[in-house]
């Protein structure tokens, strides 16, 4: 693109409910694309002292700038970088938004190609001028219920000793959980195998451990 005269894109951000897979897929976006991958949250830009989040923040864009082409990863946004007149900021705020903007403007005037992919829960507690830098907004929704079968199935896999049809349980449970994520889905199946194995262990027979439409939450 840029031997073309074109501009590469420089940043996106990727929204919605916690556990929908924001982060594997900002993984995924890395490995398919074939750059390197840096991930940085709240602690990696924040410091404990006034005069250091600046430094910790230009810290973290050089590193990604030095493996370029890269994409930095910047989850839980509302966090790192919040409106500066909300009630979310804080004495570090100032410090980080602005040596944030910093460097994506510095950025777009550097040939070391860096594309910044931001995570959020709530867009709208980000900055307004860190917002306006991240021009692509994508939502990442609750899966719907096909999701929420195929992600139930995927789950399920490999488990050998139950007392439904396997094949058959994925459709009665996405029917029953609606408003989760992936993440939830999965901890519905892996709390649901400890229930399991402790029946087992308080049954004495720790070798026949049958897993349950009880267990997760089927009546």
């Amino acid at each position: 693109l840029q031997a073309q005269g074109v501009k590469p894109p420089r940043g996106m951000l990727l929204y919605g409910p916690p556990g929908t897979g924001k982060t594997q897929i900002a993984r995924t976006m890395a490995n398919e694309s074939g750059v390197q991958f840096i991930a940085a949250a709240t602690a990696d830009l924040k410091a404990g002292f006034v005069g250091q989040s600046g430094q910790k923040v230009k810290e973290v864009f050089e590193r990604a700038r030095s493996r370029a082409p890269s994409i930095l990863f910047i989850d839980e946004m509302e966090s790192v970088a919040p409106s500066r007149n909300s009630a979310g900021a804080d004495q570090f705020t100032q410090e980080i938004v602005t040596q944030m903007l910093q460097e994506l403007d510095g950025v777009k005037s550097n040939d070391a190609h860096v594309f910044l992919l931001a995570a959020t829960n709530i867009p709208d507690a980000i900055d307004s001028a860190i917002l306006s830098r991240l021009p692509e907004k994508i939502e990442i929704p609750l899966p719907g219920q096909a999701e929420r079968e195929r992600l139930f199935s995927l789950f399920l896999k490999g488990i050998k000793n139950t007392d439904f049809d396997i094949e058959v349980a994925p459709q009665i449970l996405s029917e029953r959980y609606t408003e989760v994520s992936g993440r939830d889905i999965r901890g519905i199946v892996d709390n649901a195998q400890q229930k399991s194995v402790r029946r087992a262990l308080q049954a004495g027979s720790p070798d026949n451990i049958v897993l349950t439409l009880d267990d997760l939450g089927i009546d």
